[in-house]
């Protein structure tokens, strides 16, 4: 995706279908190469993510307290980059599975 452009894009979950089901089916219609999604905290799913990232993407996708292990793993790795513990230069993927 060029820069300069912009893909708004909405789609009605068919059938009160929810919304995990439909995302996908979504991400499917779009050039995503080189583009950032961005997902509200109903679509933060590893298949979602990935499915993002396969398409040549990156993503942004929201944590809310009440997703358990994953928003204190957030909250931990946010804390450690504010005070220098990561290189923001440094592109990397940690582990976000449950001990």
């Amino acid at each position: 995706m060029d820069r300069s452009e912009r893909d708004v894009t909405r789609r009605d979950a068919p059938g009160g279908a929810h919304q995990i089901t439909a995302i996908p089916e979504l991400l499917e219609m779009l050039n995503l190469k080189g583009a950032v999604v961005t997902i509200d905290a109903m679509g933060t799913q590893r298949a979602i993510a990935g499915r993002i990232v396969d398409k040549g993407s990156d993503y942004i996708l929201s944590v809310k307290g009440n997703q358990g292990w994953l928003h204190d793993e957030t909250r931990q790795i946010m804390v450690c980059h504010e005070v220098g513990g990561m290189d923001p230069n440094v592109r990397g993927e940690w582990n976000t599975s449950p001990a």
